[in-house]
Formats: structure tokens, C-alpha cells, sequence
């Protein structure tokens, strides 16, 4: 589903069982975080910007962005990379980090590892 969403499908779901996971309780969790980006930032305003992420692995993370306003990050399964954040000259920092925790390193350009090798959206805000 998160794919789906920062990547700026119309629509996303869950299949019932067998297919899916239905509205089991991680699915259910799953929208409520998606509501909560949602109240963050307009995901009809972001558009991929997978060009801002440096040292990623195939299928390791995924970005939205309002350039030069807000990101939206998503990582798979844990890892890090880098955003390259130098061509807007502002300081920008996690405003809200939905479902695990992460750490930040600033200089030039962000790097956000997920601590928890869970996953997890981050919203960065200037």
C-alpha cells in the first residue's frame, strides 16, 4: 500500500483474505498512519522524487516531495540512505515520524537510518 501512496497511485487497498490481509489489525494500522501523512501534508501536492535519494538499495526506500517544502519518506524494511536536500538552502527536520524511530545525521544533505529495521513513513518539514 505505501508504495502505492508516495509513489501517487489514485487509490490503494487491501484484498480481503486469501488474497490479502482484509482489515486485519495491521492493515487497520496501515490506513491510520496513512491518515495521519495525510493530515501532514496533501498527497495530491507530492510526486515521487526517488532522484533525491542517495546509497539506496533496490526496494530499500521510497520519497514524495513538495521540493524544497516537505518529504515524505518510506522505508520497506529498514536501512538507510541519504537525501540530497543542497539545491534547497533551509533546514529541514522530522516533524512527525510515524510508527518507529529513526536518527538523523545533517551535513549537506540528510541521512535517516530506521533503527528498528521496521516499517515506517517520516515527514520532513522546513
Amino acid at each position: 500500500m505505501w508504495r502505492l501512496i508516495i509513489g501517487g497511485a489514485a487509490a490503494a487497498r487491501f484484498h480481503r483474505p486469501d488474497a490479502g490481509i482484509g482489515l486485519s489489525t495491521s492493515a487497520i494500522a496501515s490506513l491510520k498512519a496513512a491518515r495521519k501523512l495525510e493530515s501532514l501534508i496533501k498527497l495530491w501536492e507530492v510526486e515521487p522524487a526517488m532522484n533525491l535519494l542517495t546509497d539506496r538499495e533496490e526496494n530499500e526506500a521510497y520519497l514524495a516531495a513538495r521540493l524544497g517544502q516537505a518529504y515524505a519518506l518510506y522505508f520497506t524494511n529498514g536501512g538507510e540512505v541519504g537525501l540530497d536536500l543542497r539545491e534547497f538552502p533551509r533546514k529541514f527536520s522530522v516533524q512527525r515520524k510515524i510508527k518507529t524511530p529513526l536518527r538523523l545525521w545533517l551535513r549537506g544533505s540528510l541521512r535517516t537510518r530506521d533503527a528498528t529495521s521496521l516499517r515506517f513513513v517520516a515527514y520532513y518539514e522546513q
